[in-house]
């Protein structure tokens, strides 16, 4: 029946359901109030980075760092089961498989402005601190802190 409906040339994955949701949203009285878990998928994602009024359950704006790879993903915290250590990864996982180990990256992310794929963060050297991209030594690109 839903064949008849719809043409099998759609652009998006589960369009119809995106469509229903679009109007449940859209016909609120004051406002929407979405429980979303952490690993959310492609459509929920979508919604959150689109809206500038989104706010976590501390009443504080929502920020995410972006994946630099897949650069529809944001990185989470995740803990590795064999040696208890905390690493960031792609909310996307195992369709981005991209992984930091500098947790940091979260409360100050700058993007590497010569590879465009990793973060800069602070080293040190025999020359003093500096900022270095996590994709060493593919990546050799570094900022004087001095």
């Amino acid at each position: 029946m839903l064949s008849l409906l719809l043409s099998d040339n759609e652009p998006y994955r589960f369009a119809e359901e995106r469509r229903l949701f679009y109007v449940a949203l859209t016909r609120t009285k004051n406002e929407v109030v979405l429980l979303v878990p952490s690993d959310v998928s492609l459509f929920a994602e979508e919604l959150l980075t689109d809206n500038e009024s989104l706010q976590t359950g501390n009443n504080e704006k929502s920020s995410y760092t972006n994946c630099p790879y897949c650069k529809t993903g944001y990185l989470v915290i995740r803990r590795n089961a064999n040696t208890n250590s905390e690493f960031l990864g792609c909310s996307h996982y195992p369709g981005c498989d991209q992984t930091f180990n500098a947790l940091e990256i979260l409360e100050d992310s700058l993007l590497c402005p010569s590879c465009q794929s990793g973060f800069m963060t602070k080293r040190s050297g025999r020359f003093g601190n500096f900022l270095g991209c996590t994709n060493y030594p593919k990546c050799k690109n570094t900022i004087n802190l001095q």
